[in-house]
């Protein structure tokens, strides 16, 4: 990501590599670790479901994928991570995928 990008979703301008951090104490639904070139911890952005406040990642309403689209994602099942969070998994959730912005997948509008 450039700058711009980066300021955007509220990352460190000199993060050069990030990690995903599960759900826990202080951190309700996990977020993402931003280390520097290195491996120094820049900042932590939590994840929330709670669309009144700015966050770098959000989540909208659900949406059906098409057939096309899913085997799209499929394929890229050793980069997906599995769901653990049950109030996702209880409404079948499985797997989440990373879609870059501008990024597109077949049969995805």
């Amino acid at each position: 990501f450039g700058d711009d990008h980066k300021d955007a979703a509220l990352i460190p301008r000199a993060a050069k590599k990030f990690a995903y951090i599960e759900h826990g104490e202080g951190l309700e639904v996990g977020g993402f670790l931003y280390l520097d070139g290195n491996s120094n911890p820049l900042a932590i952005n939590s994840l929330s479901f709670d669309t009144r406040l700015r966050h770098c990642l959000s989540f909208g309403p659900f949406m059906y994928l098409s057939e096309e689209t899913s085997k799209a994602l499929k394929k890229r099942e050793p980069s997906s991570t599995k769901i653990s969070m049950e109030c996702l998994r209880k409404h079948g959730a499985e797997y989440c995928f990373w879609i870059g912005p501008g990024e597109e997948l077949p049969g995805f509008l």
